[in-house]
């Protein structure tokens, strides 16, 4: 026993499924592939692509607008660890890697900056920088003993210096805010 006649079925797959000639109508062109409308199409899609390279363009501007690029100056060879700055001492100094100081344009702010190798360990370099920060009355801002790079981060009213000691080098870079 059937719950529908032949006929019943037919007339509800008509009215689910479209008839196959449903669509464009055969007797006029496509609008979208017709020869007519392609410089159309053309422009369009090149005004899109305009657009959104001048966006691209305006955002990779506006990042480079906020870099402020400092004036470097190298400390010649001849002069490697003969000054540092502020005169702090290089513990264990066994060479002066590089020197260098920077100053920034429409900013009062200088930094000098040395790299040099320690004959010392990182754990006698660090208790040595922060035992001689405290003696000459430099606030301890942050201090990391980590196992792989040891940092420590002071600061004076108008001055700051950073020191990171990674395995045998030490890097001091200081920045006095009013040259």
């Amino acid at each position: 026993m059937r719950p529908f006649s032949k006929e019943t079925f037919m007339d509800i797959k008509q009215k689910i499924a479209p008839p196959k000639d449903r669509g464009f109508p055969a007797d006029e062109p496509n609008f979208i592939l017709d020869p007519k409308n392609r410089p159309a199409f053309v422009l369009v899609l090149l005004a899109i692509l305009l657009i959104a390279w001048s966006v691209w363009q305006s955002e990779v501007k506006r990042e480079e607008s906020n870099i402020i690029i400092p004036k470097v100056t190298k400390t010649p060879s001849a002069e490697l660890g003969k000054t540092t700055p502020q005169n702090i001492p290089l513990n264990g100094k066994a060479s002066v890697v590089e020197s260098y100081s920077a100053e920034y344009p429409n900013s009062t702010a200088k930094q000098s900056t040395v790299v040099f190798m320690s004959l010392k360990t990182p754990g006698e370099n660090f208790d040595f920088y922060l035992n001689w920060a405290e003696e000459n009355d430099w606030q301890v801002i942050n201090s990391s003993r980590d196992s792989a790079v040891y940092s420590m981060y002071f600061k004076k009213p108008s001055e700051q210096m950073n020191i990171t000691i990674n395995e045998s080098a030490v890097t001091i870079t200081y920045v006095n805010l009013n040259k």
